[in-house]
């Protein structure tokens, strides 16, 4: 259970890095697709952030690991990927 959790806030890290990228993107493009995974990339992090700041011991870890991770996971990861194409096909139009 502590690697799933390891690999958890590892995926919260990259979330964050990435949605500070494709905010990037965004100002570059002006594309709202951009914009929109940006917003979607960061809500994990900002759930976890509240989660950490407002549970006193009560939370359930095992749903957000189990249920949870594994529908954001797949979500964003083809949110991402189809905002890349979608920029790369706007670069190359440009």
């Amino acid at each position: 259970m502590n690697m799933l959790i390891l690999v958890y806030y590892l995926f919260l890290l990259i979330c964050a890095a990435m949605g500070v990228f494709f905010f990037a993107l965004y100002i570059r493009s002006k594309q709202g697709l951009q914009a929109l995974s940006s917003v979607m990339l960061l809500l994990p992090v900002a759930y976890e952030t509240w989660v950490l700041e407002n549970c006193t011991g009560e939370c359930n870890i095992r749903v957000d690991l189990i249920v949870l991770f594994p529908v954001e996971l797949l979500l964003l990861s083809t949110l991402s990927l189809y905002s890349w194409r979608r920029y790369k096909k706007y670069s190359a139009h440009k």
